[in-house]
């Protein structure tokens, strides 16, 4: 809410700018986790690439 206060009027970034996508975050760290939540991390990430290919902005 108070974000909504900052900036009332909602922006969208330019197209061209150059995203991360959550793969991208999936680094060494997860192997700290358990294998169930590695698995889980890794799931989740498939799902929005998949995602990202039937709906390309």
């Amino acid at each position: 809410m108070i974000h909504g206060a900052w900036l009332p009027r909602a922006v969208p970034a330019p197209r061209d700018l150059e995203r991360l996508s959550f793969a991208d975050d999936l680094d060494d760290r997860l192997s700290s986790l358990d294998p169930g939540l590695q698995a889980a991390a890794r799931a989740v990430a498939a799902d929005l690439i998949q995602e990202g290919e039937r709906h390309p902005e």
